[in-house]
């Protein structure tokens, strides 16, 4: 816990300064990208936000795409769905903003020199073979989103298939965000401002003690675009 009475000296530039210089040195070798998706399942629990957040709009729109073959012999299956993998690449490049990634933890890039990604066996068939695929599409503040998901629907619908390859987008579009802990500064920069107009509103009658600020930055799926991203922390009034 911070004894925000203590700061007033120094003011609270200093709790976000020194609550920032804890992670910098994590965040600039952190640039790993995320999904984050709209759908809860049945039964989970959802957290209650806390009073401040921010709200971002997300690095990429990303579809999940089924790529599978069932081509009998295994090294031309393996070969068509490479080889499709690599038309798809070749496909995407020419669409600004519009790449491809598989998953393994987070979203590692395809491309035209790395397309040859994990296959697994599909299902019970041993003569049939699959992964799953993201198309993603860059967002900036002036993208229009609806035709950005048009543009997303169209790639996958257009994709060129060598042999008996196939491609089914899965499920609704999601969002992806590189580095999300690159909000950190400007979480903490909101709750400071937030205590300090609560200090305002209370007086020095008060104490306010505010953390824990170790935690990890949090996030969800706000809009279809939008992320809403907080830090957990606690908040305490003594003293009244």
């Amino acid at each position: 816990m911070v004894d925000i009475n203590r700061l007033h000296g120094i003011g609270l530039a200093a709790l976000v300064l020194s609550c920032i210089a804890m992670d910098a040195a994590a965040q600039s070798e952190n640039l790993e990208e995320v999904m984050v998706t709209g759908s809860r399942r049945t039964g989970e629990v959802v957290i209650p936000l806390p009073a401040v957040t921010i709200r971002k709009r997300a690095d990429f729109l990303v579809q999940a795409v089924s790529i599978s073959n069932d081509t009998r012999d295994s090294k031309s299956r393996k070969n068509e769905t490479y080889q499709t993998l690599r038309g798809l690449v070749q496909a995407a490049a020419r669409v600004p903003g519009l790449s491809l990634a598989f998953q393994k933890g987070i979203l590692i890039p395809i491309t035209d020199k790395d397309y040859q990604i994990p296959l697994a066996d599909d299902g019970d068939r041993d003569d049939a073979s699959h992964a799953v695929i993201f198309v993603k599409l860059a967002l900036t503040p002036q993208t229009d989103v609806a035709q950005a998901i048009s543009t997303l629907e169209t790639f996958v619908s257009d994709a060129k298939m060598v042999g008996r390859t196939s491609l089914d987008s899965q499920g609704e579009v999601a969002l992806s965000v590189i580095n999300p802990e690159r909000y950190r500064g400007e979480v903490i920069a909101a709750i400071a401002q937030s205590v300090k107009e609560l200090r305002a509103a209370l007086g020095d009658r008060c104490r306010i003690n505010v953390g824990d600020f170790s935690r990890r930055l949090q996030w969800q799926r706000s809009e279809v675009s939008e992320l809403t991203l907080y830090l957990p922390y606690d908040l305490r009034v003594e003293g009244c």
